[in-house]
């Protein structure tokens, strides 16, 4: 959906936006945290581990959470955690039944880069043997 700005084809890092952990109390950063381990669990253990370490030793109150929608069950709502080592996006989708759409990127090792796709691209053509 469109509405997904982290999704194939989209390279560029999105401006953070929101609210920042550092702004919260502490209630909601643990909240915060919360949604961010459920987000990192998703991968290997030994990722998840190298991608929470990441986040801690980058800062965890670099982190902004943007809400968008409204705060209505089964309406179409998103949420973005944006950090300096991890983006998650989520999209629910509307429709019977409703969907959700979920994308993690790390910046800096997105392999959705123009340059990498030239690479890629110019590799097809000329195979090595």
């Amino acid at each position: 959906p469109s509405d997904v700005t982290l999704g194939p084809g989209h390279p560029q890092r999105p401006e953070a936006s929101g609210i920042l952990r550092s702004q919260l109390d502490r209630s909601q950063q643990m909240l915060l945290d919360a949604l961010l381990r459920i987000h990192l669990e998703f991968l290997n253990p030994s990722i998840y581990r190298s991608e929470w370490d990441a986040a801690v030793t980058a800062g965890l109150d670099s982190i902004s959470f943007t809400w968008w929608g409204p705060l209505v069950m089964k309406s179409r709502h998103g949420y973005r955690l944006q950090g300096p080592t991890t983006i998650v996006e989520l999209v629910r989708v509307t429709g019977s039944p409703g969907h959700v759409h979920i994308v993690r990127r790390s910046p800096g090792e997105d392999l959705d880069s123009p340059e990498m796709l030239r690479d890629l691209q110019e590799s097809l053509k000329n195979p090595s043997d």
